[in-house]
């Protein structure tokens, strides 16, 4: 799990965060705050990992939380650190 005292550790614009909302919105179609991995993937390739290999994309995700190729969905401020990471 990503440490909560990190989680804006990396700030991003705010038009960025505004067009993640809104991408994170557009999947978490049941409104309970979760995406799918395969989902999240989707948000990580049009942010910027598109030119990441998988392997690449895993271990930078292993980086901010070593248990995250365990989990099966996402909360948004996880999906915000990681791409306020790479950002």
């Amino acid at each position: 799990r990503v440490d909560p005292g990190k989680i804006n550790n990396y700030p991003l614009p705010g038009n960025i965060i505004q067009d993640l909302q809104d991408a994170f919105s557009f999947y978490d179609k049941a409104g309970d705050g979760f995406i799918s991995i395969a989902h999240f993937r989707n948000i990580l390739h049009n942010f910027g990992f598109h030119s990441m290999q998988k392997k690449e994309i895993d271990e930078e995700l292993k980086q901010a939380d070593p248990d995250f190729l365990r989990r099966t969905a996402v909360e948004y401020p996880v999906v915000k650190y990681v791409i306020g990471r790479r950002w």
